[in-house]
């Protein structure tokens, strides 16, 4: 579900690419050969924090694989989890993979992110409701201002009063 035209806005980060493997092999000017995690050096690259927030998974052809939140250990060390195949299952090994994330401001806030972002993205490989269910606590609790916000901050709705009744309306039925 696509709300117009643009997937990302400055709230996320710029494309990272992550090839999943455990090791890159390179020779120095030596000859020398010289192993890196490649979970540390994509990360060390991109500079990614370790603050709360939510991240998307997606492979070379755009297909978004997974969607998630940090689960209170920081964007730095989800994604550690991820690229070491611990995370999420439909990760592959030897496939490119794109990588994006952005930062949240409280725990309440990640989990309506998370919800927010797997109803954009429509991820193939996301387990489990709990997004499912951080989205109906969030509407049983009045809190659609804070939803609206969010998917708003995070570039998938736009202002107008018809785009949101659709938005809304689209929530309340996944979240039954």
């Amino acid at each position: 579900m696509i709300f117009f035209g643009r997937e990302f806005n400055s709230a996320w980060s710029e494309p990272h690419f992550h090839e999943l493997h455990t090791e890159l092999e390179t020779y120095d000017n030596l000859g020398k050969l010289k192993r890196y995690k490649q979970p540390g050096r994509i990360l060390n690259i991109g500079g990614v924090p370790n603050t709360p927030g939510i991240y998307l998974i997606r492979d070379i052809y755009k297909t978004n694989i997974y969607v998630g939140q940090t689960e209170k250990q920081g964007i730095r060390t989800r994604l550690s989890q991820h690229l070491n195949a611990q995370g999420s299952k439909g990760l592959k090994r030897g496939i490119l993979y794109e990588i994006r994330w952005a930062e949240t401001y409280g725990l309440e806030i990640e989990k309506i992110a998370e919800a927010v972002a797997v109803v954009f993205f429509q991820p193939k490989q996301n387990p489990g409701n709990d997004w499912k269910g951080n989205l109906r606590k969030a509407l049983q609790n009045d809190l659609e201002h804070v939803v609206i916000a969010e998917a708003k901050r995070l570039g998938f709705l736009r202002g107008s009063g018809s785009e949101k009744e659709r938005f809304m309306a689209k929530l309340l039925e996944i979240s039954r």
